[in-house]
């Protein structure tokens, strides 16, 4: 099976300086071919056959909405028997086409949680904008309006995919509270933006844009990369929460009570001690370590564990071990003892003292080759592996 290119933020918006001075967070921006390679290798009517009758997606992965209104799931599933447990949701695919046929558009949520090549495209936006991301794919029959009027809370950027789809959108307001909402036509009167999605076309929504979209004469598919807005509020909760969580001085369980002055004086000691771990802050540690927290990159993470696994099987005394990203690791060993203990990413394990040095050397950073190691060589493979399998190092390259 061919790769598939997966776009990065430049090829959707272009000048990525360009794009963050500005449109993010001010106006919709629209890019005519933006993407240069077939825009079906992201998302096709094809994949979403295949999706259908798969048997494991099921609500709320899948949802379909007729006349601006959310179909009941009980319309178009049933209980099934799977394995040894019974699920009460599983999807009928002709039920789903029946509601296609008749006006309704599917739409298919967090696309990034089961289609890799999705996953690879929501996580770099996570870390281009350092917060989640997620992908949602709609298929709306032709001459039918998906949704009713709305704004989202989050930006989304559109890739129009197959067919084409016609979009009001109206500008936003400068003062936004990030709630999304629906609209009637009525209330938004004459939009400000009229165009029309070809395939491999690009738009910008930030948040609060008020939007609609319907379909052409032919039936349309496209992907909503939907950002999550991290506004200020949100970036100083999770500053003061990295702040507090570990200074034992904010540990406490007072009694609130308006009533007790000890309570007034503890509670003005406690913001002034947070006012001055505040102050005290190294910025740019602080900055990398919001862009790093785990909420930020929630559905888009990287995985290769089973692939280490198997570098590890195949690792022999020509491989060379670093340091593996990310990984969290204590040593304790007492003097003289034959064996020590480490703490990997929360979990603990005894091994021998020989293999003890071996993690100390590459937690310094150094890159080791495993012939070059003192001791017998088949001892000295097995002690690698056994770093790689507790993913402290990966191997570099090298087998046998």
């Amino acid at each position: 099976m061919a790769s598939i290119r997966v776009p990065q933020l430049s090829d959707l918006v272009g000048d990525t300086d360009v794009f963050f001075e500005d449109y993010f967070n001010r106006k919709p921006m629209i890019r005519l071919g933006a993407l240069k390679s077939d825009a079906t290798e992201l998302l096709s009517a094809e994949m979403l056959d295949e999706l259908l009758v798969s048997d494991a997606i099921r609500p709320p992965y899948i949802a379909v909405t007729k006349s601006g209104e959310l179909v009941h799931p009980r319309t178009y599933t049933e209980t099934r028997r799977i394995q040894r447990d019974t699920i009460t949701d599983a999807v009928i695919p002709t039920r789903v086409i029946e509601h296609f046929k008749t006006g309704a558009t599917i739409t298919w949520s967090s696309l990034n949680h089961y289609l890799p090549h999705i996953r690879q495209l929501t996580r770099g936006l996570s870390e281009a904008f350092g917060t989640r991301s997620d992908a949602v794919g709609f298929v709306t029959p032709a001459g039918r309006r998906g949704f009713k009027p709305h704004r989202d809370s989050v930006d989304v950027f559109v890739i129009q995919t197959e067919g084409t789809k016609d979009w009001l959108l109206w500008n936003p307001s400068l003062q936004r509270d990030g709630v999304a909402d629906w609209y009637s036509l009525e209330e938004l009167g004459e939009p400000d933006h009229r165009i029309t999605l070809q395939p491999g076309d690009v738009l910008y929504l930030p948040f609060g844009t008020p939007h609609c979209a319907s379909a052409t004469e032919t039936t349309s598919v496209h992907l909503s990369l939907m950002v999550k807005s991290r506004r200020w509020r949100d970036i100083l909760v999770d500053l003061v929460t990295e702040a507090v969580s570990s200074d034992l001085r904010f540990a406490g369980n007072p009694l609130l009570d308006p009533e007790n002055e000890k309570f007034e004086i503890e509670l003005r000691s406690a913001v002034e001690a947070l006012s001055g771990k505040l102050s005290a802050v190294h910025w740019r540690d602080a900055i990398r370590n919001l862009r790093s927290m785990p909420h930020a990159g929630e559905g888009s993470t990287a995985n290769d564990f089973f692939t280490s696994q198997m570098a590890a099987d195949s690792l022999g005394a020509s491989s060379a071990l670093r340091r593996r990203t990310g990984a969290h690791v204590s040593v304790q060993v007492d003097e003289g003892a034959s064996d020590g203990q480490l703490e990997v990413n929360g979990s603990t394990y005894r091994v021998p003292r020989a293999a003890i040095d071996l993690v100390k050397r590459i937690l310094d950073g150094e890159t080791i080759r495993i012939d070059e190691l003192d001791g017998a060589p088949n001892q000295n493979v097995d002690f690698a592996r056994s770093i790689v399998r507790l993913e402290i190092a990966e191997v570099v390259g090298g087998s046998d």
